[in-house]
């Protein structure tokens, strides 16, 4: 199993030869793309990815300036992207074979490996 992970929007072409590569080996592949789901490289679900684009900008415009009149705005935006979830969430629900695997991890032994890498890198 390999895991891809892409962090704030940047998507390394290096990856994508990566998963192709684990692919052809028959190799299950998870992408996890949350932190890319604006990505200008992300052409699926457009109608998804742009208002939630514009409705972040004006967020962020509104939290720059303190303009009154942009929150209602964002807000509206953002309860519109809800629905739009909510009324077509198959599109992007995660796959019933991820789900399988996600779900047979033992999260207490991750856990238990991640403390003695802290305490390692501590020492």
């Amino acid at each position: 199993m390999f895991l891809a992970m892409n962090y704030h929007g940047f998507i390394k072409l290096e990856m994508k030869s990566q998963i192709e590569d684990f692919k052809n080996r028959n190799t299950i592949v998870i992408e996890d793309i949350t932190h890319s789901i604006l990505s200008a490289e992300l052409k699926e679900n457009d109608e998804y990815i742009n208002p939630k684009l514009n409705a972040t900008k004006l967020k962020a415009e509104y939290m720059e300036t303190g303009n009154q009149k942009l929150k209602p705005m964002f807000l509206e935006r953002f309860t519109k992207l809800d629905n739009l979830l909510s009324n077509e969430y198959k599109e992007f629900k995660i796959d019933d074979i991820s789900l399988s695997i996600l779900n047979s991890i033992d999260i207490t032994k991750i856990k238990n490996v991640e403390q003695m890498r802290i305490i390692f890198i501590i020492i």
